[in-house]
């Protein structure tokens, strides 16, 4: 398919753009709501990265390669962000539970914060990432990767001024809710409104379904690929740095700075607006 169809980019920029919102949200909001709602404690924050990474990663492949015997996308995409929505205000709740033990509340925000990066893998990584390669071509694949890379820059400006704001104004579970409910929409959206790629077809591995997980974790298949291991080995490197301090960004500002969640906001803004101009 060398020509992406109107209701094709339709699709890529709603659900790109909405799943890298909620991934913001995800690596900076929930920190600073767990910060400020349930204890200052940050090694709860190191938890909750720690898990829903390890979680997601699981997740991706896991959907990734079932979607992949299934030969389809639609299903893992629209429930995927269905739950994502749930799982997206399920958080939330955390701020009304007992803190008192708070290993309670902590362990709640933890295991909520994995179910819905889980879900979200589900959706966002392991079945639309996978339906954006479906529907590209050696003559489209530029022009498409090119809006998915400014994506997670956009959503990131959008999200980090629209939460504070919104925040500032209506609270955190307000917000989690406003979120989860247009996530959850936009996935039942994606249920009627998403067509499979006619050239995708499932891809079953004999030897059974664990055989054909496990096979993207093949040495051979980076040693024959050196180029494209080195360019994972420069990501690791650049997102463990990034990852080191971004998830306590919004804390620093807020606790430490004692700027407004607002101005806080404001503040991440311009700077990301900057970065995006610069690169």
């Amino acid at each position: 398919m060398d020509k992406i169809s109107g209701r094709n980019w339709a699709l890529v920029w709603i659900l790109g753009m909405v799943g890298q919102l909620c991934w913001n949200i995800e690596n900076s909001v929930f920190n600073l709501f767990v910060y400020n709602k349930i204890t200052p404690d940050a090694s709860i924050v190191s938890w909750m990265v720690a898990v829903s990474a390890t979680v997601t990663t699981f997740s991706t492949f896991l959907f990734g390669t079932l979607s992949d015997r299934a030969g389809r996308r639609r299903p893992f995409i629209g429930f995927g962000y269905i739950l994502w929505g749930i799982f997206t205000i399920v958080f939330g709740l955390g701020q009304f539970l007992p803190q008192n033990p708070i290993w309670l509340a902590a362990s709640f925000v933890v295991l909520a914060d994995a179910v819905m990066t889980f879900f979200g893998s589900m959706g966002n990584d392991g079945g639309f990432n996978a339906w954006t390669t479906d529907i590209s071509s050696v003559h489209n694949r530029g022009r498409l990767g090119g809006a998915l890379a400014v994506m997670p820059v956009l959503a990131t400006i959008i999200g980090t001024l629209a939460s504070g704001a919104l925040i500032q104004l209506f609270d955190f579970f307000a917000y989690f809710t406003a979120v989860g409910v247009v996530v959850m929409l936009i996935g039942v959206w994606a249920l009627f409104a998403l067509k499979e790629s006619p050239t995708l077809k499932p891809t079953r591995d004999e030897r059974g379904f664990w055989k054909q997980f496990v096979s993207v974790f093949s040495f051979k298949s980076f040693t024959g690929n050196m180029e494209l291991f080195w360019v994972f080995i420069v990501m690791a490197v650049y997102f463990i740095g990034f990852d080191v301090y971004f998830p306590y960004i919004g804390i620093y500002f807020v606790n430490t700075l004692s700027i407004s969640y607002g101005d806080s906001g404001i503040v991440q803004g311009v700077g990301l607006l900057a970065a995006a101009l610069l690169t």
